[in-house]
């Protein structure tokens, strides 16, 4: 917890955190602190969507992602209210909409956790919205 927000070489939570995702027939596994508040994936950070607002979660305990901080960018430009609050798994399992980020996937639609289907189980119109600005801004749109 210390060196949560640093990136240093010890990856090895992350390493674990995605071979158990992997093991479970996941993509990606999200972790939680004893308080029960959601933090970050095992190599993303973590976006909810409830009635076209984001929120994610604060950047105490998390590494802040380059790509998370443009994505914030972008939806700020484009009007959308974004929130840093802490978050805990109800909150995924009822959210509209929920996406991950990291360089690599950039903006990965959250479509299920589990056997919970989030929103309608496909890409939200922010999600989408968020994803074309991203190409946009990346030049490939």
């Amino acid at each position: 917890p210390a060196l949560s927000g640093l990136k240093t070489l010890n990856y090895l939570p992350h390493v674990v955190g995605k071979a158990v995702a992997e093991r479970r027939g996941a993509f990606e596994g999200i972790f939680i602190d004893r308080d029960k508040r959601l933090l970050e994936g095992t190599s993303t950070n973590l976006f909810l969507v409830r009635k076209t607002v984001i929120r994610t979660p604060p950047l105490e305990g998390i590494l802040p992602g380059i790509t998370r901080g443009f994505i914030i960018k972008l939806a700020k430009r484009a009007g959308i209210p974004v929130f840093e609050a802490p978050l805990y798994v109800k909150d995924l399992k009822t959210s509209d909409e929920a996406f991950l980020t990291n360089s690599i996937v950039e903006l990965l639609p959250l479509v299920r956790v589990g056997a919970t289907r989030i929103g309608h189980g496909r890409a939200g119109p922010v999600t989408r919205f968020l994803q074309g600005s991203y190409a946009e801004a990346a030049g490939r749109a």
